[in-house]
């Protein structure tokens, strides 16, 4: 098993787009890769697991590693120790719901890619509108001073994708150190993760960085105004262009990559 997910450069309509390296340690790539089999029906809730030592020996990893990766599946509820008896899967209602390695094994076939994308979407607008018309409303001038700063970083990343997400990532946090409300807070931190990955693949095109850029700027723009409706309106067109980035995203990865074309 690679001990890295290593994205290299590749070329997608003619342009050359440059992929971030993402490093995760073992253990949470074998428990990801066990909880895939779990999702997709090759062990169901109530069966019992195989042994350690045959999880290891088909994972190709430690049983070391093996009991790290069960250690996580066991934190968020997928599995359960029965003393004597061995290790079992938990009904899916016992999981924890919002847990990014939980969402994105649940988005591991195309079809649900698709679903996963438009839930993810859904559940951003629900926060991240009203966040955004809060915002105008309270933010301080060391609120402001922070999302300019982050929009700043976005627009001198160039090519540097890994700063240019740190940016986007660090503007919308922002945003919610704005509203001052740590329960809305508490409960968007649990996709955190999966905006990451997102944000990832539909920042890859110098395009759709600038079309982000562009999208920022206007949310920060309302917010300094103290134009709650504006910012929400800004935020809400923001997240439409992100979604359809998303989708073009997902085409370029099904199609792959393909030489000679026209770039956009």
């Amino acid at each position: 098993m690679p001990e890295s997910n290593d994205l290299q450069p590749e070329e997608s309509g003619g342009l050359l787009v440059e992929r971030t390296v993402v490093r995760q340690p073992l253990g949470e790539l074998v428990a990801a890769q066990l909880l895939e089999e779990i999702v997709r029906g090759a062990i169901t809730p109530g069966d019992l697991l195989p042994t350690e030592k045959e999880l290891a020996e088909r994972a190709g990893v430690s049983r070391l590693t093996l009991r790290e990766a069960t250690g996580i599946l066991r934190q968020k509820g997928v599995i359960e120790i029965r003393r004597g008896q061995g290790t079992y899967v938990r009904p899916k209602s016992d999981w924890s719901p919002l847990d990014p390695l939980i969402l994105g094994a649940h988005a591991g076939g195309r079809a649900d890619q698709l679903s996963s994308m438009e839930n993810l979407i859904e559940a951003r607008r629900v926060v991240e509108v009203g966040v955004a018309q809060l915002a105008a409303r309270r933010r301080t001038n060391t609120d402001i001073n922070r999302m300019r700063k982050s929009l700043a970083q976005m627009r001198e990343a160039g090519s540097n994708v890994d700063q240019f997400v740190e940016g986007d990532l660090a503007f919308h946090a922002a945003l919610l150190q704005a509203v001052g409300n740590p329960v809305v807070a508490a409960l968007f931190a649990p996709i955190g993760e999966l905006l990451e990955k997102d944000r990832r693949s539909t920042s890859q095109l110098a395009a759709d960085r600038s079309m982000a850029v562009r999208a920022h700027q206007s949310i920060l723009d309302a917010v300094i105004e103290g134009d709650a409706e504006a910012a929400r309106d800004a935020m809400a067109d923001h997240l439409l262009q992100t979604e359809a980035g998303m989708r073009r995203a997902r085409r370029r990865g099904d199609e792959g990559p393909r030489r000679g074309a026209r770039g956009r």
